[in-house]
């Protein structure tokens, strides 16, 4: 899991140049060590925006754990997704 973020954005104060935010969690960098990963954020014009963004996907490796993993038998061919 990841406990920083690099969050690519538009910054409009800057002439439109790409700029970067840096989301970290403390806690567990102080616990596990620190696992950057890079993110871009379409469409994103603000900092604080860019920054939620991270927050977001720290939060979500942290929190969505669970899997699921089924099989089925030649009678779920037929049927399709939708």
């Amino acid at each position: 899991r990841h406990n920083a973020v690099e969050v690519n954005w538009i910054d409009p104060n800057n002439g439109w140049e790409t700029a970067t935010e840096l989301v970290e969690d403390t806690q567990a960098i102080a616990r596990y060590g620190r696992n950057v990963t890079k993110m871009d954020a379409f469409g994103c014009t603000s900092r604080g925006q860019a920054h939620r963004a991270g927050l977001w996907l720290i939060k979500t490796e942290l929190l969505e754990t669970q899997t699921v993993d089924f099989s089925v038998g030649a009678e779920g061919l037929r049927h399709v997704p939708g």
